[in-house]
């Protein structure tokens, strides 16, 4: 029963150097502006203002707030996101020194995977496992992959 409490996904502590996995974040922010410009023309329309200085002042509004969110976004991932990604370090260091803990009473470091994927304790799965009840979860598998699974009331 346990084994249906967790899921295994990649850790939030692992990304490449590039960060690649954060930069898909960057194509949202530009979705989001477009979005909020065609909103805004359309509510143009609506009141019938036609003035084209006063429709560019209207957009270059979005505009300026886009620069500004995605600078934050930048500076997000430079100066937060970057310095929290430890999973690779620490795995590539367990891997190099296996067996660094020699103290019988010192617990050996737990091996970490590689690609940075790990079991996580899934939280609706939990309230349930504890409540007891007769409900479904789904668990959602880093790969798209979705299993129900119905828990029993014992």
């Amino acid at each position: 029963m346990i084994g249906h409490l967790l899921v295994k996904y990649e850790s939030e502590w692992y990304a490449d150097e590039a960060l690649s996995k954060w930069n898909e974040v960057d194509e949202l922010f530009e979705e989001e502006r477009q979005q909020k410009k065609e909103l805004i023309e359309a509510g143009l329309d609506k009141l019938g203002i036609t003035e084209p200085y006063l429709r560019d002042f209207a957009l270059d509004v979005v505009d300026e707030a886009h620069e500004h969110v995605k600078s934050n976004w930048q500076l997000e991932k430079v100066q937060r996101i970057k310095p929290s990604l430890w999973w690779k370090q620490v795995a590539q260091a367990q891997a190099q020194t296996p067996t660094a803990n020699t103290e019988a009473n010192t617990p050996k470091l737990s091996n970490l995977s590689a690609d940075g994927k790990a079991w996580f304790i899934h939280p609706v799965a939990m309230m349930d496992y504890f409540s007891g009840a007769g409900i479904a979860t789904y668990h959602i598998y880093h790969d798209g992959k979705i299993e129900k699974h119905i828990h029993k009331k014992y």
